[in-house]
Formats: structure tokens, sequence, C-alpha cells
């Protein structure tokens, strides 16, 4: 449920300063607090590709757009 996601992804941000974590998941809660995403995509049957989006990066890229 969404508050054990929230509970979990509050731990998560607090070990982080001394740990790196490499976790899997759908779930909207816990990719919102992730720094950077990282997916494979098939964009046609048989060819997989490696998908990595930088939080931080993304945003600075988009603020210029929303100004």
């Amino acid at each position: 449920d969404d508050a054990n996601t929230e509970r979990f992804a509050r731990m998560v941000q607090a070990m982080s300063s001394s740990t790196q974590f490499l976790y899997i998941s759908h779930n909207k809660i816990s990719m919102e607090m992730a720094s950077q995403l990282v997916g494979i995509t098939m964009p046609e049957a048989g060819v997989s590709r490696v998908v990595a989006v930088d939080i931080a990066e993304a945003v600075g890229m988009a603020e210029p757009m929303a100004a």
C-alpha cells in the first residue's frame, strides 16, 4: 500500500548517503524518489535497448522550456 511504499522510500533516501541502491519497481511512489531511472525498451521485435534518465539533468533541461 502507499503508506508502506512511502516509508520504504524515506528509508532508502536516509540510507542512500552511505549506500547505493538498485531496485526494480513499477510503483509510481518509489520511482518518484529515485535520482536515476533505467529501463529497457524494445523498439522492434528482438531488439532491446537500455534507456537511462538522470532526474536532476532532465529537470534542468525541462526548466528552460517552461519559461
